[in-house]
């Protein structure tokens, strides 16, 4: 076997299993949380970024087997060496964040990814609420998205600070709601004829609202 064959042979098996596992995690998922998910689920075409508020450290898992195709995520070194999703991020390749550089390496991967049409996952508060309130989305976050000009899909996490937030040790069986909204063209969020940084600014507050509308649906339907 060739080493082009035998790179795409691997790639159809972990593209297989994950499709498997994705089954398995979403599975338990409802069953221990009652997790319920509504919204359009499947991104049909091209490279996208999926931004979510940020509750727990359940918040990948979720967003994960909500949306497809498979959703690659950006998080800071700390999230990615979480005793017991390690395992997860390496396989799914997260791209790291690492505090005490200039990052330059994460935005050259993410990027990369992008444009190989692959989903990037990010969450723009920067770090899990306490309280599952959202709080302001950071305008750099979205720096890829406005100079790739790809979509972004809006997703809202409810009740998963409740079922495990930063100062628990294990989960505990709490109803979680995922709302997927629609893909949001670039231009809807980014004006042309702003600069960047208002761009970004403007593009922040516009997303945060979106997420905010999700958020309001999601509990409206759990009551």
């Amino acid at each position: 076997m060739s080493r082009r064959a035998r790179g795409g042979f691997l790639a159809t098996l972990d593209a297989f299993a994950f499709a498997v596992f994705r089954v398995v995690l979403r599975a338990a998922l409802t069953l221990y949380f009652r997790m319920s998910v509504r919204g359009d689920r499947t991104l049909h075409h091209g490279p996208a970024i999926v931004v979510a508020n940020h509750q727990s450290f359940l918040d990948s898992l979720l967003v994960g087997v909500a949306v497809r195709p498979r959703v690659r995520f950006v998080m800071t070194e700390l999230f990615a060496n979480v005793r017991g999703l390690r395992w997860f991020f390496r396989w799914n390749r997260v791209i790291i964040m690492r505090e005490e550089s200039s990052n330059r390496e994460m935005f050259k991967q993410s990027l990369a990814a992008l444009q190989n049409g692959e989903v990037l996952g990010i969450f723009p508060e920067g770090t899990i609420s306490l309280d599952g309130s959202l709080s302001e989305f950071q305008p750099g976050a979205l720096s890829m998205a406005l100079r790739e000009r790809v979509p972004i899909v809006p997703v809202a996490l409810v009740g998963a600070h409740r079922a495990l937030h930063r100062s628990m040790r294990f989960p505990r069986p709490r109803k979680i709601r995922v709302e997927v909204g629609a893909p949001i063209p670039p231009d809807e969020l980014f004006p042309r004829s702003a600069s960047r940084t208002e761009a970004l600014e403007i593009g922040a507050r516009l997303l945060q609202h979106r997420v905010e509308e999700l958020s309001r649906r999601a509990e409206a339907r759990g009551r």
